[in-house]
């Protein structure tokens, strides 16, 4: 397979490092079903009451989706053809190396962002610690809304350089 000038060695760190953090999320799940009570708290109201119960097995949703969410973010950074991403701007082709550097970018620090939320959360729910929940969910909505805007601005000032 030819190499993609525009995905970079720090690019495939981050990659690895978000993997590593979900397989981590995983291994919490798993110490979960051996260590935690047969009936758990699975689900919070917003002022952090219990309103739901489940079994330790409800500890691999998280982990499962995020994982399922970075494949296919993976996927899309390693294997379509980025001519197909959409972008909000027309790529000068001269540029378009740069220009998807930074859309790389934006995808490998999403997917950080996301294993590192799911690690998070995996581990409160196995503690069964859950204040704080609503700043971690803010953080995980603002978070990579600031990604795709900082990394698309640099992608469109890449392309008018």
């Amino acid at each position: 397979m030819m190499r993609k000038l525009y995905i970079t060695r720090w690019h495939i760190a981050i990659e690895v490092v978000s993997y590593a953090l979900i397989a981590a999320s995983f291994i919490v799940a798993v110490m979960g079903l051996f260590t935690l009570p047969d009936r758990i708290p699975t689900h919070y109201d917003l002022a952090g009451n219990v309103d739901g119960y489940g079994s330790p097995a409800n500890l691999f949703v998280m982990p499962v989706t995020m994982f399922i969410s970075n494949l296919v973010i993976s996927l899309i950074a390693h294997f379509m053809n980025p001519g197909l991403w959409n972008m909000p701007f027309k790529i000068h082709p001269a540029r378009k190396i740069a220009v998807y550097r930074d859309i790389v970018s934006m995808y490998m620090w999403i997917e950080l962002e996301i294993a590192i939320f799911n690690l998070v959360f995996v581990v409160m729910c196995y503690t069964q610690r859950m204040g704080g929940i609503m700043t971690l969910a803010i953080i995980f909505v603002i978070a990579p809304l600031i990604t795709v805007i900082c990394c698309s601005v640099l992608a469109a000032r890449h392309n008018k350089q």
